[in-house]
This record gives structure tokens, C-alpha cells and sequence, in this order.
């Protein structure tokens, strides 16, 4: 780079410059890129103004192949994908000058939205290109999608000041953990379903009930009547409509079946991200937490909908038990006796026969009884909450013992009762079917989302340790490193991502994007953004400032010391984990009450 001439002490001189795009990626200077140089526009302070505009093509991108340690090529590109770009530079010889970058007019002046023509400004990072695949199994397709942003630095002499814009940026990625919705839920309910059939079966407490009020009844009989039981739901498709769709609370979006969460972090940080005090990092823990929270609530609110929703199928369950019995019982035979008269032969002294006497001759005869039948018909239907109520659609019972020789004593409104009692209890007991299912959901769906998000190696910890998110970076340089003599550039950056290997390894990319410069006279720099107790610069003739995170005496910190400083946003999840963990090990039950008691209101499938 030629340095500006210098002609004089009075002669003030000029530089700006324009670069949409610059820094490192897979170890590859974007600098390099003849395709993606800035607008730079020079001054000597003798010359008329100086301009240079539009020089960026973004579709270079697409020609560029990087090859990362270890990991396959790929097409710049497919990492970085930029729609229309904008980039100028103007020097004029009092030494005044601007610089910008992005969502930018033909002069230089930046905006939201449309610029010229198409979306100007617009850039997605395809973060997951970057991932080391020892993360694949906590988060994948990591992207970043940045909204018509742009940068503007202006310079009057020595004083500078810097604006950027940013209409919107948000953070996607897909986790295992709040993945597989329906079969999640599908599992918990083929529980249900299995102590439905135990609930109705030969030996189910509905039958045991009834053969409770009959067998003292039928003892007389020495039998028991055959009972039939049956609680018919369908709970799956009850549910079915909360299983589909995103859900989301205006921030936060999930999609449970893909694991898709988009995070808008306009709308997590109150709406606006053009008035962000200088070198505002966007995945800062506070941020972190609400949005995962936000994804971890959307699934305990969800987990209790569905709760509600097979709790209703239940109650509306229709429920038929019936006993029949149709038995004849022998009795003993009983005897009579049979009498006839028969001739007997009379003889005289002699021998002779001298005539005939009449003689009655009795024996006993076996007389048949007929068998003594006993009947039973009990026929009880309705739904759940009707028979638990005492009410039922129908309540038949009929009986009638040894032919009407005992006098039973059947009270249908017992019978009903009983019944109720074992519904109750084994539907809505604590150890019942609903608190089966409650614990079922907690152990599939909401503890693994708990964790997954939130836990020591879940997405909160990765994203913490890995990626930086930096808005409105505003620093001081010196000249000398952009091929000029003495003085300071004044460089205000939109946008600087920054993505780690692992904490404490190399960076895989720093990005800067929208970035404009001016110089090389600026000892002054203007703004209305800094954070109280900060100064605004990495001022190099004093300390470096503590406020820019990336800079120390004009030199980038190192990797390490970029990973300390990512690492350390991680604080406030530890204790979020702990409290969360520490309801979860408390039971299923409580886990799911304490979820509903950190939020409120429903969260509704969104079109």
C-alpha cells in the first residue's frame, strides 16, 4: 500500500476507505482476495475530492475454495453468503474524509433495507462449516444471517465518528436434544396405552371391582361370573395438533421435530440493534440464557399441554365392563315307594292247593328333580367422568339365583362406585396412568432439552466457548500498518464474528463485516455510545482501553486470550444449570411444576 505524500506540516492529507468484508478464515486472509479489496479513496491535501465506489463482487465468493486443517474444501461461498454490497470511499484535500460499507447509496450514505437495487447489505455465515464434528451430536447447521448491515466512518480533520446499522441478526442451529417430537411423545404414550389394556384386562382392577360386589353374591352358586372390561381412548390423536408447526415466543422459534431453533437477537435485545453501545457482544450469557430458556420453557409448556390434552382424552374415555353367567345347578334325587298286590298261592294239610290270598308287595323308585338355574347380566357403559361421577349412559343388572329359591341382594349403585374408585385411582392416582405418562414426557422430552441446551456440555456451553458475536466496534490503529507514515485510523466496524476450533485453540474465522475507516489524523474520536466507566479507543499513546475486546496496543489479542474472554460469558449459565438440574432431580413430577411455575401463558403452533 503507497503511503500517502506527505508536503508539509500544514498540509493536511486524507485517507478512507470502504471493506464490506475482511479478516480470516480456515487461516485464509479475505485481504487477499484481489475480488473482495475495499474502496479506498486517497488525498494529499492538493488534489480535488478523491472517490472510489463499488469495487466488491460478491459472487467471487463462489470461485474461492479454502481448505481447513483436516476438513474437507469448500467454496468461500458456502460459507459466506452475500447478497448485494455496496463499498465507498471519499478524501478531500482539508483533510476530511468518509468511508462506507454495506447498505450503502452511489454517496456513500447508509441505510435499512433497499439500496439501490435488491436487499443491500444482506450476509449469512455458515458457521457449521467451521464446527469441529466432536460437536455434530450437541449442534449442527450453525448459521448466522445478518440483515442490511453497514457502516460509516467519518473524519474532519482530527476528530472522527463512526455509525453502523444492523436491521436484524439471527442465529439458527439444529440440536438433537429438542429434536424427534412425535416420537418423544409416541413413546410416552405407548405407556398409556399398555396400562390402558391392563386397566380393562381379565385381571384389570375395573374387573377385580366388579367380581368384588359379585362373588359374596354368587358364593351360594360356588362359581363366579365371567367379566369382561374395556377404557377405550385415543390419546395419540388428541395430541396430534400440538405436534406439528413451529413454536415460538417472538425471540425464540423451535421446530421439535427437525431441532431447528432460530434465535432473532433484535427482538431478544429489546428490538433495535443500531443503538448498541460500542462493542456490544451479542452472545453475551444474559442473551444466551434467555434465548435457551426460551427453548427449554416452549418445551415444558408443551409437555403440559400435551398432559392436559391426554388428560381430557381420558376423562372422555369410554369405559364397558360386563359380567354374564348362565349355570345349572343338579339337586340329589328323592325316592318313593311303589306298592302292587300279588296273588299267593294257600295249601291244605296234604299239600294240596286249596286256594289263592292277595298280598301287597311295596319297593323304593328314584324320582328325578329338576336342576336350579342362576343367571347374571350386568351391563355398565359411559365415560370415564360420568361413572366417576355416578352417572352412567347405561347401568343394567340383572340376577337370579338357584331358580328364584335365594333372594339376592345387587346394588348397581355400588357396582358403579367401585368402579369409579379404580378409575380414579388408576388414571389420575399418583401412581396412576396420567402421572406415568407426566414422568414419561419429563424423562424423553423435557429433561433431555434441559440438558442438551443448558447443561455443562450442552449448546450454551458450546456456543460460549466458541463463537463471538461483536456489534458497533470502534478502534484506533496506526498508520503505519496501512502503509502511511504518522497518525491513527479510525475504523468503525458493524459486525466482527469471530468462531473458535475449541476454546483455547486457533480462531477458524474472524469476520468483520460493514467496516469503514478514515484517517490518518484522528486523535479524536465522537460518540454517544460508550459504556459508562469506558473510554471509546485502543488509544496508543495511553493504556489500552479495556472496553475493545480484541485489541492491545493495536495488535489482536491472541486465540488463547480470545477464548478466556468467550469462555468467561459462560458464568451465568453454570448457575442456571444448577437450578434446572436440581429440579429435575427432584422427580418428574416436580420438575414439570417447576417448569410451569417459571413461565406462563401457552405457546401456540405458529402457522
Amino acid at each position: 500500500m503507497a503511503p500517502v505524500a506527505a508536503l508539509g506540516a500544514t498540509t493536511p492529507v486524507s485517507y478512507a476507505q470502504g471493506q464490506f468484508l475482511s479478516g480470516t478464515v480456515a487461516g485464509m486472509d479475505l485481504a487477499s482476495i484481489v475480488e473482495l479489496a475495499s474502496a479506498e479513496a486517497r488525498n494529499d491535501g492538493t488534489q480535488t475530492l478523491q472517490t472510489s465506489k463499488d469495487p466488491f463482487d460478491a459472487q467471487v465468493l463462489r470461485a474461492v475454495t479454502v481448505s481447513p486443517p483436516q476438513r474437507a474444501q469448500f467454496d468461500l461461498g458456502n460459507f459466506l453468503d452475500a447478497g448485494v454490497v455496496h463499498q465507498y470511499a471519499e478524501a478531500e484535500k482539508n483533510g476530511a474524509a468518509m468511508g462506507s460499507s454495506g447498505a450503502v447509496g452511489d454517496d456513500g450514505a447508509i441505510g435499512v433495507g433497499k439500496v439501490g437495487t435488491g436487499s443491500a447489505g444482506d450476509l449469512t455465515l455458515d458457521l457449521n462449516k467451521l464446527l469441529d464434528t466432536k460437536f455434530a451430536a450437541i449442534l449442527t447447521n450453525l448459521k448466522l444471517a445478518l440483515k442490511a448491515v453497514s457502516a460509516q466512518a467519518v473524519g474532519k480533520s482530527s476528530v472522527a465518528s463512526g455509525n453502523y446499522t444492523l436491521a436484524g441478526a439471527t442465529l439458527t442451529f439444529t440440536s438433537p436434544a429438542v429434536g424427534g417430537l412425535t416420537g418423544k411423545v409416541d413413546g410416552a404414550l405407548s405407556d398409556l396405552d399398555a396400562q390402558l389394556v391392563g386397566l380393562g384386562g381379565p385381571n384389570g382392577s375395573l374387573g377385580v371391582a366388579l367380581k368384588r360386589v359379585l362373588d359374596p353374591v354368587l358364593g351360594v352358586t360356588g362359581s363366579s361370573a365371567n367379566v369382561s372390561a374395556s377404557v377405550t381412548t385415543d390419546a395419540h390423536s388428541a395430541v396430534q395438533s400440538l405436534l406439528t408447526g413451529d413454536y415460538g415466543n417472538g425471540a425464540v422459534h423451535v421446530n421439535l421435530q427437525t431441532g431447528e431453533v432460530s434465535v432473532d437477537l433484535a427482538t431478544l435485545l429489546g428490538g433495535d440493534l443500531n443503538k448498541l453501545p460500542v462493542n456490544t457482544e451479542l452472545l453475551s450469557a444474559d442473551v444466551i440464557d434467555k434465548a435457551l430458556k426460551g427453548v427449554t420453557d416452549t418445551v415444558s409448556t408443551l409437555s403440559d399441554q400435551i398432559i392436559d390434552k391426554v388428560r381430557l382424552s381420558l376423562v372422555n374415555a369410554q369405559v364397558s365392563v360386563h359380567a354374564d353367567l348362565d349355570l345349572l345347578t343338579a339337586q340329589a334325587p328323592t325316592t318313593t315307594s311303589a306298592c302292587h298286590d300279588i296273588q299267593v298261592p294257600v295249601y291244605g294239610l296234604l299239600g294240596a292247593l286249596t286256594g289263592y290270598t292277595t298280598q301287597s308287595v311295596c319297593t323304593l323308585v328314584a324320582a328325578a328333580v329338576p336342576a336350579l338355574r342362576s343367571t347374571v347380566k350386568v351391563a355398565i357403559e359411559g365415560t370415564v367422568d360420568q361413572i366417576v361421577h355416578g352417572t352412567t349412559a347405561k347401568a343394567d343388572a340383572a340376577i337370579s339365583l338357584l331358580g328364584g329359591a335365594v333372594t339376592p341382594v345387587l346394588n348397581v349403585n355400588g357396582i358403579v362406585a367401585g368402579l369409579g374408585t379404580s378409575l380414579t385411582d388408576g388414571l389420575f392416582g399418583s401412581t396412576g396412568a396420567l402421572s406415568r405418562v407426566t414422568g414419561s414426557l419429563t424423562s424423553r422430552l423435557v429433561a433431555p432439552a434441559v440438558t442438551g441446551l443448558l447443561g455443562s456440555d450442552g449448546v450454551g456451553s458450546v456456543l460460549t466457548d466458541i463463537l463471538s458475536i461483536r456489534v458497533n466496534l470502534q478502534e484506533l490503529s496506526p498508520a503505519s500498518l496501512w502503509g502511511m507514515g504518522t497518525g491513527q485510523i479510525f475504523t468503525q466496524t458493524a459486525v466482527r464474528v469471530t468462531a473458535l476450533k475449541a476454546p483455547g485453540s486457533s480462531s477458524l474465522a474472524t469476520v468483520n463485516v460493514a467496516a469503514a475507516s478514515v484517517g490518518p489524523n484522528v486523535t479524536k474520536v465522537n460518540t454517544t455510545s460508550t459504556p459508562a466507566g469506558c473510554t471509546t479507543n485502543c488509544d496508543l499513546t495511553t493504556n489500552a482501553d479495556p472496553c475493545v475486546l480484541n485489541c492491545t496496543n493495536g495488535v489482536p489479542l491472541s486465540a488463547g486470550a480470545m477464548a478466556a474472554r468467550l469462555a468467561m460469558t459462560g458464568v451465568g449459565i453454570a448457575t442456571l444449570i444448577a437450578i434446572l438440574l436440581a429440579l429435575l432431580a427432584a422427580g418428574a413430577y416436580l420438575a414439570r411444576e417447576g417448569y410451569r411455575r417459571t413461565h406462563s401463558g401457552s405457546v401456540t403452533p405458529e402457522e
